[in-house]
């Protein structure tokens, strides 16, 4: 079943929906407040589909907390659209994460190959996952992406 064509989600309420859930996961100076929505959603940095129920979404990150060894500013995840997802009802609910064990985790996107944008590099090794080269070629590729999400906070309020 392909989520995005069966729903004609809209785009950006989506990746509102799940900023809200990664930015209060992902440390930041300035992370999510449920209650103050001058807060929402002031890291995601670029966002878009990868396949008919799954997309990416990059966020900027405090390099004092993520890798500060390394000065890393970017993380990355996949994030698959939940089965029982309802669009009209996108301020409740729900996205589920392909794979957040932690802000790093084994599943960290390697690159994603923007001729065929469906092939989906992971990678292998747990180590060096926060090494800057890693999140900056994880940048390059976004930055290619047409869609880079600047949300208009008046329209959720």
């Amino acid at each position: 079943m392909t989520y995005k064509a069966d729903y004609d989600l809209d785009f950006e309420k989506v990746v509102f929906r799940m900023s809200q859930l990664f930015e209060d996961l992902i440390p930041s100076e300035n992370a999510y407040d449920p209650y103050e929505k001058s807060t929402w959603p002031t890291l995601t940095m670029a966002a878009t589909w990868v396949q008919d129920d799954c997309l990416i979404v990059v966020f900027r990150a405090d390099p004092r907390r993520v890798a500060p060894m390394d000065g890393a500013t970017f993380v990355g995840y996949f994030c698959k659209i939940y089965p029982r997802y309802i669009p009209d009802n996108v301020e409740f609910g729900a996205v589920e994460l392909m794979y957040a064990d932690w802000m790093a985790g084994d599943g960290f996107i390697w690159k994603i190959d923007l001729k065929d944008p469906q092939k989906i590099h992971w990678r292998n090794a747990f180590d060096g996952l926060r090494a800057p080269a890693d999140l900056e070629e994880l940048l390059d590729y976004a930055a290619e992406i047409p869609m880079w999400l600047n949300p208009e906070i008046e329209k959720w309020m």
